[in-house]
């Protein structure tokens, strides 16, 4: 099995990192908005946040709140 490269440096998220940080960055320099945008990007930390809770939880239900 091949290793990706950001678990070799010890990142250890994929390779996510540098491709998020592109995005954002091209998004300033072309003047537009980035994706994922605000609402998503909250939307997807929330869903993380309501899971780790539930799992603490023992798998209670938790809502994820909407802004």
């Amino acid at each position: 099995m091949r290793v990706h490269l950001s678990f070799k440096q010890g990142s250890g998220h994929g390779g996510s990192h540098p491709h998020l940080a592109h995005e954002f960055i091209m998004a300033i320099v072309e003047k537009r908005p980035p994706m994922p945008d605000v609402k998503t990007s909250v939307n997807w930390t929330l869903a993380g946040i309501c899971a780790h809770e539930s799992a603490m939880r023992g798998g209670a239900r938790v809502k994820i709140p909407q802004f």
